[in-house]
């Protein structure tokens, strides 16, 4: 993602600062997606992706002998489950399951 980019150069105490439309317009995006970005800079995905590698930790130190492989079957059916759109996904159910 470049847009942290954008903020760091934009920046008030940046060494050199370059406005956001200059550095929009040099990389190729528009300023509208930029500040649309900075309103929200991780999207729904990000979010659940970042909850899911929680749950994955969570599930091998509970029990480190289960291996990445048990691990990645665990993701392989979040993922699946996402893309078919069923809601709350599999790192909320683990997560919630007793």
């Amino acid at each position: 993602m470049i847009y942290p980019l954008v903020q760091e150069m934009a920046a008030p105490g940046a060494r050199v600062r370059v406005p956001v439309a200059v550095t929009c317009r040099v990389l190729g995006f528009s300023e509208q997606a930029y500040y649309r970005w900075l309103q929200s800079p991780k999207s729904p995905r990000e979010i659940e992706e970042e909850h899911l590698i929680g749950v994955l930790r969570e599930l091998h130190d509970a029990d480190p002998e289960g291996g990445y492989r048990v691990l990645a079957d665990v993701y392989m059916i979040s993922v699946t489950r996402s893309a078919s759109g069923e809601s709350g996904g599999c790192a909320r159910s683990l997560a919630c399951s007793p």
